[in-house]
């Protein structure tokens, strides 16, 4: 007897000291891809201007402010930055004064995990912005959940904006269908998976144009994740802002037409969602371009821009 509990105990120790080796070989691979990848990055960014930022309460914003005329403000969506409005902004720039932001918890903007971040936190922030700023009566152009808070923020303060453009904004509560803040034990391992292979990949569902998926784009999506451990916790708290409230519904007290752009090939948020929003904006107006991904600022900044500057001067 004793001798099968002597096998027993040493094969439960074998499996015991398998698994702290597999654990240990894991983080260390994952430790040499996070290593490499930022070493890409720095290798990108040196001598990269920074943004200029702003203080607004405890959160330090960033934004960058170009161009002369009526002001427009750009609002980039989850997990990206302002320079996902790099293509755009200068077209518009030709026209109008353009102020683009990084989101608090993203791009070169302070993380703020720890808050429960919604529609209307996120709006009262930007409105912050734009009043120490000295910004009367923008207008909004927002992408993916920028664009569900530019919604938001003329429905909040009609008098304060003069149009909203909002490039396939979720409009559904069950693109998160659960809150993903439950799993905070997983986020020391979930943060360090993301690495630039990692960005790559989920650039080939956000653009169609596969072209613009090189060293740079990889670099600027993938800085804030790869040297901010925090960063990755920000994007979890975000996505709150989609999962709750009173998302879309509140599109229905918007009074003034919307501008909604969507691509077809969108891989993010389904286009029959554009139908959604139909229902509750008809006074509205609905573009669709046949060749466009999520970010179809990027894909087909011209398109957008001459869409924008159409609704914006009607």
């Amino acid at each position: 007897m004793t001798f099968f509990m002597n096998i027993e105990s040493d094969f439960w120790t074998l499996v015991f000291v398998s698994i702290i080796f597999a654990i240990t070989l894991f983080w260390l691979f994952a430790l040499m891809l996070r290593l490499q990848s930022q070493l890409k990055i720095r290798k990108f960014s040196k001598g990269r201007l920074q943004p200029t930022k702003i203080q607004i309460k405890e959160h330090s914003i960033a934004y960058t402010d170009i161009g002369k005329g009526q002001p427009i403000l750009l609002i980039h969506g989850l997990g990206a930055s302002q320079y996902s409005w790099r293509l755009l902004a200068p077209i518009l720039a030709q026209k109008y004064r353009v102020i683009a932001i990084d989101l608090p918890g993203f791009g070169y903007s302070s993380k703020s995990y720890q808050e429960n971040w919604n529609l209307d936190k996120y709006s009262d922030v930007i409105n912050s912005v734009l009043r120490k700023l000295q910004v009367s009566t923008p207008h909004i152009v927002g992408s993916s959940l920028g664009g569900l808070i530019a919604l938001k923020m003329i429905e909040r303060w009609p008098e304060q904006f003069r149009k909203v453009a909002a490039i396939s904004p979720p409009l559904s509560k069950r693109l998160i269908p659960f809150s993903l803040s439950r799993l905070q034990v997983l986020w020391p391992v979930a943060g360090r998976m993301i690495t630039t292979q990692f960005v790559r990949e989920l650039m080939k569902r956000t653009v169609e144009d596969k072209s613009l998926i090189n060293e740079e784009s990889i670099g600027y999506y993938s800085r804030a994740f790869v040297d901010e451990p925090e960063s990755f916790k920000s994007f979890i708290q975000a996505t709150e802002a989609i999962r709750t409230g009173d998302n879309p519904n509140f599109i229905k007290n918007i009074s003034s037409p919307v501008l909604f752009l969507w691509g077809a090939k969108d891989r993010v948020v389904p286009i029959r969602l554009l139908d959604k929003a139909r229902q509750m904006s008809p006074e509205s107006q609905y573009f669709v371009h046949e060749k466009a991904g999520h970010h179809m600022m990027e894909d087909q900044p011209e398109w957008v821009a001459s869409r924008i500057q159409c609704f914006f001067e009607s």
